[in-house]
């Protein structure tokens, strides 16, 4: 039977067909380039505040040292803490990969020192010509500070989403950059300030520090190790041998997690660059990126899943419970939480992503979960999920009550309670404590 007579009709359908799977595909691309300017913009924002609160609190500083009169002294002392607390904050919530933990210590310590200076002259007596130099001090190094920060948003937010790359790929992979030099060289001036200052930032109001808290990370703990320990380290990491002539370098001198950072050239086929980032402190390995096996197709989100987690075993994480995953641009993105007790450590996650098309892992980084602050408290909660739920106004439905341990805008970690919260069309993720009931964290999940 002849046929040749439906071409007229075939070829305009499938045409039609074939406009319809590009449309569609190209609807998807705008969807997910959408979602990732959505994110980077959400980023940036946040570091704007940090950027706008240094900048307040530095002010604030400045103009209490151009009088004596001690209640207009503690009216600027109260601005420059206030905006001390939201840079702290804001800071704490930047892609973990660029999180400053010496610019966020900074800001906490201005914050209690300038509370404290109000506390010792609440009666508006004068202050100490000690009181004065620090606040001098405070005032001469948050110039410093706000300075670098405003660099970095000048020079540094240059290109295709250049915060969400640091969460994508992680630090070690951009590394090299100029924005990761410029985070570097920020960490270790605020660094270098607070440790030349020691009387105004830490020996001032050791007193004030809560003994329970702000312990020191897995990062910045333990023996330091030589760059051929970390060659070592990454070498057994990989599982073995990765070309010849590793070539190694040290980070984050004078910073609070320096790192080395490795870098393999496998020979053969596949050549691209290996990067495997080792804590001097202990010799953690903290993140892998592997370049050349982005793409493909043929691996489902829940064998995806199932690689990150079983990759996750076979290095030190043998209890951990997926937190989110997602799969976009070849690559399947995973996150989870550590379990301690049975309870998801949220503070600690751990990122791994995997390529479709070679089903392993490309990319694995767990600086949140060496460089948090570990939890010492209990894990028993004071309070059921139904008292928490009371923290919630009328007209809030609330569901999904989990016990997690987080640390809200940086702060200390806390057992809370998780819930999924709707009011209206609006859904949001609420932390509030397990042990008082008061709400830690409120983030809202639409744009409604």
């Amino acid at each position: 039977m002849d046929h040749r007579g439906y071409a007229w009709a075939l070829i305009p359908a499938l045409a039609v067909g074939l406009f319809a799977v590009s449309l569609y595909g190209y609807n998807e691309h705008t969807k997910r380039s959408a979602a990732v300017s959505q994110v980077e913009l959400g980023y940036q924002t946040i570091y704007h505040n940090v950027s706008y609160d240094a900048d307040e609190m530095q002010d604030a500083l400045r103009r209490a040292e151009v009088t004596t009169q001690t209640l207009t002294i503690n009216r600027e002392l109260r601005s420059a803490a206030q905006h001390a607390a939201l840079a702290a904050r804001a800071s704490g919530s930047l892609p973990i990969s660029v999180q400053s933990h010496p610019l966020t210590a900074f800001f906490h310590d201005v914050e209690t020192r300038c509370t404290q200076l109000m506390d010792l002259h609440a009666a508006a007596t004068p202050l100490t010509p000690s009181e004065r130099s620090d606040l001098s001090t405070m005032a001469s190094d948050a110039t410093r500070v706000e300075q670098q920060l405003r660099t970095i948003q000048r020079s540094g937010f240059r290109g295709s989403y250049p915060l969400t790359n640091f969460v994508k790929f992680g630090a070690s992979a951009v590394n090299a950059s100029p924005l990761a030099k410029q985070f570097t060289k920020m960490n270790q001036t605020v660094f270098s300030l607070r440790a030349t200052h020691q009387a105004v930032y830490l020996k001032s109001f050791a007193a004030d520090r809560d003994p329970v808290h702000d312990e020191p990370s897995l990062a910045s703990v333990g023996s330091v190790i030589s760059s051929q320990q970390a060659i070592a380290r990454a070498t057994s990491f990989v599982g073995g041998t990765v070309g010849k002539n590793p070539y190694v370098a040290a980070y984050g001198t004078g910073s609070a997690h320096p790192f080395y950072l490795v870098t393999f050239h496998p020979s053969g086929p596949q050549s691209s660059p290996l990067y495997v980032s080792v804590f001097q402190h202990g010799g953690y390995v903290f993140e892998m990126a592997r370049e050349g096996f982005s793409g493909g197709t043929g691996t489902s989100v829940a064998d995806g899943r199932s690689i990150a987690k079983q990759f996750l075993w076979q290095h030190g994480f043998p209890s951990v419970t997926l937190v989110e995953s997602d799969a976009y641009h070849g690559q399947i993105f995973t996150k989870f939480a550590p379990l301690r007790q049975g309870v998801p450590l949220e503070n600690q996650t751990i990122l791994v992503t995997v390529a479709q098309g070679a089903r392993r892992v490309t990319h694995y980084d767990a600086s949140a979960y060496f460089e948090a602050e570990p939890y010492r408290g209990t894990f028993t909660p004071k309070i059921t999920a139904q008292d928490a739920v009371k923290a919630f106004s009328a007209g809030v439905k609330t569901a999904h009550a989990q016990l997690v341990v987080c640390a809200p805008h940086g702060d200390d970690p806390r057992l809370a309670y998780r819930f999924f919260a709707m009011r209206g069309t609006n859904t949001y993720i609420v932390d509030v404590d397990a042990q008082n009931g008061r709400v830690l964290a409120i983030a809202k999940q639409t744009k409604l």
